[in-house]
């Protein structure tokens, strides 16, 4: 589900010194089930006002393939510009040639989202709660937050992409981190900050455009994203189920949170989340 910003009458434009003719391209990552459809409009709208070509899985005519091509060291040949949100890590070639953002948010709180959006609230070939979604859902959310980190591929692609290709939840994480993890050209954000300090989450992912009146655009940008937050009641049907922080100590059980712990704590520690 996209999201679309309404900006009025501020102008962008003329608030914006965004450095055209860069070095170096920007690669954006993230995951499924954290902000990455805002991730996608917001890079969309600055590329587009900036002459900055922008490719990705949700633009027709710079479209960013999201199947095995995107493995090829062919399709980066001859293209420049801002590429994602690529919600998997792929080997780019020449990455450190690259400034790149990843974006990504509690593991343990994607997977409880996932769960909503895989039963009740995602498009699929079927409705919602019906079939075999609905068996997922009465088997519970706990037996679903571990088949999807156990290494076995999900049953459908509900909001977690194509198995074979990304890996399971775990697994994508691992990626990000051995291989992204301390590099001088990545920059690590979160979901978290995006959700509790919009403008501060902002500014980080900005860096990479090279914006002078970074303040202007931040202000523009907020005004425009200040109802992408607000979620006054928690609807299992609705795209945007919840989006403050920690879901996963109220929806799983203390043994489960447990074994997520176990599971992903290299993860947790290097991206500074609790155990």
């Amino acid at each position: 589900m996209g999201t679309t910003l309404k900006y009025d009458e501020l102008d962008f434009k003329e608030n914006t010194n965004v450095n055209e003719i860069t070095n170096k391209g920007i690669l954006v990552f993230t995951v499924h089930r954290s902000g990455s459809m805002l991730v996608h409009t917001l890079c969309s709208e600055l590329c587009s006002r900036a002459g900055i070509t922008y490719y990705s899985p949700h633009e027709r005519e710079f479209f960013l393939p999201e199947t095995e091509e995107i493995i090829n060291s062919e399709y980066w040949e001859a293209k420049r510009g801002c590429f994602g949100p690529i919600r998997w890590f792929v080997n780019v070639p020449n990455i450190e040639d690259y400034n790149v953002i990843v974006h990504l948010r509690d593991p343990r709180d994607v997977l409880v989202s996932m769960f909503y959006s895989y039963c009740y609230s995602h498009d699929g070939e079927i409705e919602g709660n019906t079939g075999y979604r609905k068996k997922v859902s009465d088997a519970g959310i706990d037996n679903f937050v571990l088949n999807m980190t156990s290494g076995k591929p999900p049953i459908r692609r509900y909001g977690t992409g194509q198995p074979l290709l990304m890996g399971n939840v775990l697994e994508r994480y691992e990626n990000y981190v051995a291989n992204l993890w301390g590099r001088p050209n990545v920059t690590f954000i979160k979901y978290e900050e995006m959700v509790t300090d919009f403008p501060c989450w902002l500014n980080k992912l900005l860096l990479p455009f090279d914006i002078q009146n970074i303040n202007n655009i931040t202000r523009i940008f907020l005004e425009a994203c200040k109802n992408e937050f607000d979620v006054s009641k928690e609807d299992i049907w609705k795209h945007k189920r919840r989006v403050t922080p920690g879901s996963h100590r109220e929806k799983l059980e203390p043994e489960t949170i447990a074994e997520l712990n176990k599971r992903f704590n290299n993860v947790l520690i290097k991206l500074n989340y609790g155990l």
